[in-house]
């Protein structure tokens, strides 16, 4: 989503982790996957 690490961290630990807890799938922005 994001090509920046800041902007991935902030607004990629919040709705990763509720994503992650839900349905354990990695959404569109993922700090895991993009790095």
């Amino acid at each position: 989503c994001y090509p920046d690490a800041k902007s991935e961290e902030e607004q990629v630990v919040v709705p990763v982790k509720e994503s992650e807890k839900r349905s354990q799938r990695t959404p569109c922005c993922v700090p895991s996957n993009t790095l």
